[in-house]
């Protein structure tokens, strides 16, 4: 994978709308990246087959940890001042959400897609569509220009998909995942690892930690 562009470093966004950490780590990192060289490639991915793949549960299976999801969902946006409320109906279907996000089905105006669908599922001030409604996500994405699919349906599953099989080659397991020099940085909380590693300084290149890594992670493969 190609991990600079002329000016900067490429930052791979793997996400899904379903998740509220999706969201949250794009509005901070959009921030943190602004004004940068760095380029953000956005990565739609079906976090369902992701799960499938590394025998993993849904995240929201268990009752206690959603309702540990939800408040932690808050506090998060509250901290960071990003506009925020969880959806009534939770998990939901987000294929075709995915679908319509990446580039063979919207071209160049992804960005700005992938927010707007986004806010509306997240941002309570800013709900334009709904995202599970097959037929209303058609018609808005026609009526405001960012169906510009010139291929088929298949080539654009085809595209969601091979984003799916490429995260899981770089054992992604779930999301929001920012990969980074081959990097893989999991969740909110990673942000600050990111930033670093974009700036070269990557605590895992500190050569007594880099060492010590390498022996737990032999040692892991050696047990398994």
């Amino acid at each position: 994978m190609n991990s600079k562009s002329s000016t900067g470093k490429l930052i791979h966004y793997y996400f899904d709308y379903v998740s509220p950490y999706s969201y949250l780590a794009l509005k901070n990192l959009q921030n943190l990246l602004r004004g940068s060289n760095h380029k953000l490639i956005l990565k739609p991915v079906f976090l369902p087959n992701l799960l499938k793949h590394w025998k993993q549960s849904s995240p929201v299976a268990n009752e206690a940890k959603r309702k540990w999801i939800i408040k932690d969902s808050y506090r998060h946006s509250s901290m960071n001042s990003i506009p925020f409320r969880f959806p009534s109906t939770h998990p939901f279907n987000s294929i075709y959400a995915l679908r319509a996000s990446v580039p063979a089905a919207v071209g160049d105006k992804q960005e700005e897609l992938v927010n707007i669908l986004f806010d509306s599922v997240w941002n309570p001030d800013s709900s334009l569509v709904d995202v599970t409604n097959k037929t209303e996500l058609s018609s808005f994405l026609k009526e405001n220009g960012f169906w510009q699919s010139s291929g088929s349906d298949e080539k654009i599953k085809q595209e969601l998909e091979e984003n799916t099989q490429e995260a899981l080659k770089l054992e992604v397991f779930g999301v929001p995942s920012m990969v980074v020099d081959n990097q893989v940085f999991w969740g909110c909380d990673q942000l600050p690892y990111v930033m670093e590693t974009l700036q070269g300084k990557d605590p895992l290149n500190h050569e007594e930690v880099k060492e010590r890594c390498r022996v737990s992670l032999e040692a892991l493969k050696n047990s398994s």
